[in-house]
C-alpha cells in the first residue's frame, strides 16, 4: 500500500510536469508556426533554403570530407528523432496514465490487481492519475436525482402510491422525492456492488417506507396543508435513515396529486362545502364583529374629533378674547397718552405763544418809544420832513413859473422846509 501511494504521489507530480511541458510545447509549435510564415512571406526562408541546397551541393563535391559530414548528419538526426518520441510521449502518451472524470460525475477509481480494490475516494471532476490496464474508473451521475410516482408516468417515472388511510378509505397518491448520494460515499456505492442497482433499490425502499408511513394518515389529513408538513418534517428523517445504507439521501416529499375514489370525492366535497360554509359563516360574525367595532370606534373619533374641536375653539376664543383685551387696553393707554400730550402740547404751545405775543408787544413798545425818542431829538424834525417829501404822492401841481416865488417840488430840501413851515 505504501509503495501504491508512493506511486500515486510520483503520478501526481508527473501530471502536473505533463501539464506544463504540454503547455510550454504548444506555445512553441505555435511561435514557430508563426516564424516560419512570416519568414516565408518575406523570402527569407527560401533564401535560406536555397543556400542550405548549394551548401549541400559543395559539400557534396568534396569526398575526403563526406565521412565527417555524414556523421555529424546522423547524430543530428539522432537527437532529433529522441525530441519527436519524447514530444509525441509526453502529448499523446500521457493518456494512458491519466484519465477524466466528466463535470456531471462522481470518478470511482478501482485497482484491479493486488490487494487495492476501490479506493476509499470520490475523485471530483478533472484529469486523475490512472495506469491503463492497472485501474478501472466507475463514474455516478453527480447532482439531484428525482424519483418520481404520478398519475401518467413518463419516462423514469413510476405509478401513483396506493395507500389505504387510517379510516379505511383508498387513496393515490403522487409524490416526488429528490434525492442526492451523500457526499463521499459514492465509491461505497461500488464497493458494495450496488452501482446498477442502488436506483431501484432506493425507489423500493422510498415506495414501502411511504406506503407505511401514509396509512396512518386520515383522508383529511391529506387536504390539509399543516397536517401533511408535519407529516413530512417528521418522516423525512426516518425515510434518510431507512436510506444511509443505500448511501444517498433524500432531500424532500413532495406530494404531487392525492385522489380518493368517486364516491369519496363527493363526500369529501360535501365536507368541504360544509367546512367551507361553516368557515364562512365564522368569517361573516367575524366580519361583523369587526364592523360593530369599527362602527363605536368611528364614533368614539368622532367624538373625541368633536371634542378636541370644543376645546379648541375655547381656547381659540380664550385667546382672542385676551388679544381684544390687551389691544383694547393698548388703545385705551395711546388715547390716553395722545391726550396727555396733546394737552402737554396745547399748555406748551399756549405758553409759548403768549410769551411770543408778549415779546412782540414789548418789542413793538421798544420800537414806539425809541421812535419816540429818536423824534424828539434836533434832527428828527428834519428827518420827518423829509420822509414826509418823499413820501409825497402829487399827480398832478399847476404853478406859475412867472412867479419867482412859486417852490420847485423837484427840490426836495425846499419842498422839505415849505412841509416843515420854513421859507427859503
Amino acid at each position: 500500500m505504501k509503495i501504491q501511494a508512493a506511486v500515486m504521489s510520483v503520478m501526481e507530480g508527473a501530471l502536473a510536469l505533463v501539464r506544463g511541458v504540454r503547455r510550454l510545447l504548444m506555445r512553441g509549435a505555435e511561435l514557430t508556426l508563426a516564424a516560419s510564415r512570416w519568414l516565408w512571406t518575406r523570402a527569407v526562408l527560401r533564401r535560406a533554403v536555397a543556400w542550405c541546397a548549394a551548401c549541400a551541393v559543395r559539400l557534396m563535391g568534396r569526398l575526403p570530407r563526406l565521412a565527417t559530414v555524414r556523421r555529424g548528419g546522423l547524430r543530428l538526426a539522432r537527437v532529433v528523432g529522441i525530441a519527436v518520441c519524447v514530444t509525441l510521449g509526453v502529448l499523446w502518451g500521457g493518456r494512458g496514465f491519466f484519465e477524466e472524470v466528466p463535470a456531471d460525475s462522481i470518478g470511482v477509481r478501482v485497482t484491479q490487481w493486488g490487494e487495492g480494490g476501490v479506493d476509499s475516494v470520490d475523485y471530483p471532476s478533472g484529469l486523475h492519475a490512472s495506469v491503463y490496464g492497472w485501474h478501472d474508473w466507475h463514474y455516478l451521475r453527480r447532482g439531484t436525482h428525482f424519483l418520481c410516482f404520478e398519475a401518467q408516468p413518463g419516462e423514469g417515472e413510476h405509478g401513483v402510491l396506493d395507500v389505504r388511510t387510517k379510516d379505511g378509505t383508498q387513496a393515490r397518491v403522487g409524490v416526488v422525492v429528490p434525492y442526492v448520494i451523500r457526499a463521499g460515499e459514492g465509491h461505497r456505492i461500488v464497493a458494495d456492488g450496488l452501482k446498477e442497482t442502488y436506483g431501484g433499490l432506493v425507489k423500493a425502499t422510498v415506495e414501502t417506507f411511504l406506503s407505511q408511513q401514509m396509512a396512518s394518515l386520515r383522508a383529511q389529513d391529506f387536504t390539509d396543508s399543516g397536517r401533511r408538513s408535519a407529516w413530512v418534517a417528521v418522516n423525512l428523517i426516518g425515510l434518510n435513515e431507512e436510506l444511509a445504507s443505500l448511501h444517498v439521501e433524500a432531500e424532500a416529499i413532495l406530494f404531487s396529486s392525492i385522489s380518493f375514489a368517486t364516491d369519496y370525492e363527493k363526500k369529501l366535497q360535501q365536507t368541504q362545502l360544509v367546512h367551507q360554509t361553516t368557515l364562512l359563516h365564522e368569517a361573516s360574525r367575524v366580519v361583523a364583529i369587526q364592523e360593530e367595532l369599527v362602527a363605536t370606534r368611528q364614533q368614539e373619533i368622532t367624538n373625541e374629533l368633536a371634542q378636541i374641536e370644543h376645546d379648541f375653539d375655547v381656547r381659540l376664543d380664550a385667546i382672542r378674547n385676551a388679544g381684544e383685551n390687551q389691544v383694547s387696553e393698548v388703545k385705551r393707554e395711546t388715547d390716553e397718552y395722545e391726550q396727555r400730550v396733546r394737552l402737554e402740547a396745547d399748555e406748551r404751545s399756549a405758553s409759548l405763544v403768549a410769551e411770543g405775543q408778549r415779546a412782540v408787544l414789548m418789542a413793538e413798545a421798544a420800537k414806539i418809544r425809541f421812535a419816540n425818542e429818536a423824534y424828539a431829538l434836533p434832527g428828527a424834525e428834519l428827518y420827518l420832513g423829509r420822509r414826509a417829501a418823499e413820501s409825497l404822492q402829487i399827480q398832478r401841481v399847476t404853478l406859475n413859473s412867472n412867479n419867482p416865488n412859486v417852490p420847485s417840488i423837484l427840490d426836495l430840501d425846499e419842498l422839505t422846509g415849505l412841509l416843515l413851515g420854513r421859507g427859503k
